[in-house]
């Protein structure tokens, strides 16, 4: 089992060591040209190219939105107040805090725990993430003195928010692109997480001390919080079989990659981000192989 969830972190490790040994090489590596191109091109591609895969039908996506809003509202009510507590930025730590790995490390656990079924019921959940995330999460994230419409404006402007109003029609009516349109997306979509992942390890590279230490109960909070909050969907929403398993592991997931891409978009720390999610991803390493097996009891 170990050998088996090191093959799902060893990606994100090692693209992120190519990114900090760059950085420490001290040669030139332009991550606003980047993140232009992940935000404009490859993330609008990556949510049409998964919605064009994703499985669940329109019943089971519903109560998969309902218990997904339920893990983020919880998790809200649970982290703004320790954030605020500690007098950090919001706009840095909360994003984090509120939006877990649904898909790079969560769609491979749940395939491993639960197979064809898991990985369907794993997708639904990394959608509702992802239309939230890239919602009210662009919202918190690009706070402005001039207030809410501004916010509101900048958002109707990202072209991964119309990609994911564009793309939802094809998992509520079952459609399909045609074969080289869906080639082309998903070729495209596929450069986001490598190049988000060695920008990352780059913004490793400037890390102090101070901020692996601070972030290391932040990252905490993450996935033993998220971990409890699973438990209580559970409960609320009665639920059994596979989607009580999938729901507890997509709960207890790292800080999602995503987060990093709009902190570097909105000059929100993107380092402290970057350090958040490497250090709650190796705890989710560390814990993966009792989460795994409880999971696979709750799913029983």
């Amino acid at each position: 089992m170990i050998a088996d969830i090191f093959a799902i972190i060893a990606p994100i490790i090692f693209c992120a060591t190519i990114g900090y040994a760059w950085a420490r090489s001290r040669l030139h590596y332009d991550a606003e040209f980047v993140t232009r191109m992940v935000m404009n091109i490859g993330m609008p591609c990556l949510v049409i190219s998964s919605m064009n895969k994703a499985d669940p039908d329109f019943s089971t996506l519903s109560q998969i939105l309902w218990i997904s809003l339920f893990i983020l509202v919880a998790m809200l009510i649970i982290s703004y107040p320790v954030v605020k507590l500690c007098r950090h930025q919001v706009a840095v730590y909360l994003p984090p805090l509120l939006f877990p790995n649904n898909a790079f490390m969560g769609f491979p656990l749940c395939f491993f725990a639960f197979g064809d079924e898991g990985l369907a019921l794993a997708i639904g959940f990394y959608l509702v993430t992802l239309i939230v995330n890239f919602s009210f999460g662009i919202m918190l994230v690009s706070q402005t003195s001039e207030g809410l419409l501004v916010r509101l404006k900048d958002l109707a402007l990202q072209p991964v928010v119309w990609s994911g109003i564009l793309a939802l029609p094809m998992v509520i009516y079952d459609w399909s692109l045609p074969a080289w349109l869906a080639n082309s997306t998903e070729l495209l979509g596929a450069m986001s997480v490598p190049l988000m992942l060695v920008t990352l390890g780059v913004s490793l590279a400037s890390l102090q001390t101070g901020t692996w230490q601070r972030n290391f109960w932040y990252s905490l909070l993450r996935v033993l919080g998220g971990f409890a909050i699973g438990l209580a969907a559970i409960s609320v929403f009665h639920l059994s079989g596979t989607l009580r398993g999938v729901t507890l592991i997509q709960a207890a997931m790292p800080a999602a990659i995503f987060n990093y891409l709009l902190a570097l978009r909105y000059q929100r720390s993107p380092s402290e981000v970057a350090s958040l999610i490497v250090i709650s991803t190796l705890i989710t390493f560390i814990l993966s192989p009792a989460l795994i097996s409880f999971a696979l009891y709750q799913g029983d």
